[in-house]
């Protein structure tokens, strides 16, 4: 965010690094049947727990699960994590028809407020922790909100018009995202030392994820692959490297996981090579029939969705064979950035 937002340079994946077969899974049930939402890099896991007549957002560390509280209301929810373990969302506060953001950090949750509405939600936080969302204002408008501990929350602004919202964030502290003009017309922007710069895009062609050489990412709605096509965009052409419909993830070997619903196929694999896999036929332990969510992917290549296995559905984790320490080093020296989790901007034309 994807912040939840995780993106990688194709230019820097060598003919050695790029992953000629598809990788295998071991798979694993999570404990404590609580979903899974995302995954970080060291392996800690978002949930969200149901009991007392509350609904919080949860760490899952190993077997141990720590519950993150709420704001004051019955309902909390996690949309990004770092590899710090900070966690941020959105939580009711128990204080009128009002959710707002929360940045969960060392056992202790923090409102961050609004821009003056009812409501705000963040969707991703970055290593160095600044923190992604957007929050109604007074009038009822939606901005996009950058936080930090220093600057407290900032409005980005809009190209014009009434909306913005963020889709990513690079590691040079650029942000992108998509704002009305006054026409109401939606076009992606770059912001960045406090200043909104419309990006040019062919057609208008709106993107939603940086990478590191330069290029974006993006989907726009189709017929084909289940109603979403992701395609690459650089120096004004667009390519499809993948085939696939929508891409919740890429990993450092050059593999993506998603989604293409045409021909029955649901969470998939995909290569550069644009073949594509049905998870399912891709792990290790037989039995597994249907993978129908994936909802995270670290830069190990490990996934946390839904599978299911005789007719019962069970949040898992799947892990690529090498093991993840064995796996990164095939990767190592590549440079990886956060990719947009499934709850965060999807672009469309």
């Amino acid at each position: 965010m994807r912040i939840s937002l995780f993106a990688i340079s194709l230019s820097l994946l060598s003919s050695a690094a790029v992953a000629a077969e598809p990788p295998r899974f071991r798979v694993d049930i999570l404990p404590f049947n609580d979903g899974a939402l995302g995954i970080n890099d060291n392996g800690q896991i978002l949930q969200m727990h149901a009991g007392n007549g509350r609904t919080v957002a949860a760490i899952l560390d190993g077997n141990k699960q720590t519950l993150l509280g709420t704001l004051g209301g019955a309902l909390s929810r996690p949309n990004g994590i770092n590899n710090l373990g900070q966690v941020v969302g959105d939580s009711e506060t128990g204080v009128g028809n009002t959710s707002h953001a929360f940045l969960y950090s060392d056992g202790k949750m923090t409102d961050l407020g609004t821009l003056g509405g009812n409501y705000s939600s963040a969707y991703g936080i970055t290593d160095n922790g600044t923190v992604l969302g957007s929050s109604r204002l007074a009038n009822g408008d939606e901005h996009g909100f950058i936080y930090t501990t220093g600057s407290g929350m900032v409005d980005i602004g809009t190209l014009g018009g009434r909306n913005s919202s963020i889709s990513d964030i690079d590691d040079a502290g650029r942000i992108l995202g998509k704002s009305q003009y006054g026409s109401g017309t939606w076009y992606n922007f770059i912001y960045e030392n406090g200043a909104m710069t419309k990006l040019e895009t062919p057609n208008n062609l709106l993107v939603s994820g940086f990478q590191p050489d330069g290029a974006y990412v993006g989907a726009y709605a189709t017929d084909e692959f289940g109603g979403a096509a992701s395609y690459f965009l650089k120096d004004g052409v667009v390519s499809y490297p993948y085939d696939i419909g929508y891409i919740a993830g890429i990993d450092p070997s050059g593999y993506a996981v998603g989604y293409n619903t045409h021909n029955s196929l649901y969470a998939v694999v995909a290569m550069l090579n644009g073949e594509t896999y049905r998870l399912d036929d891709l792990v290790t332990e037989a039995g597994w029939s249907t993978f129908a969510s994936v909802d995270g992917m670290n830069s190990l290549g490990q996934i946390v969705g839904q599978g299911c296995r005789e007719d019962t559905c069970h949040s898992v984790l799947l892990t690529p064979v090498p093991e993840p320490a064995t796996y990164a080093m095939l990767g190592a020296g590549l440079a990886m950035i956060g990719w947009a989790r499934r709850r965060q901007q999807r672009a469309t034309a």
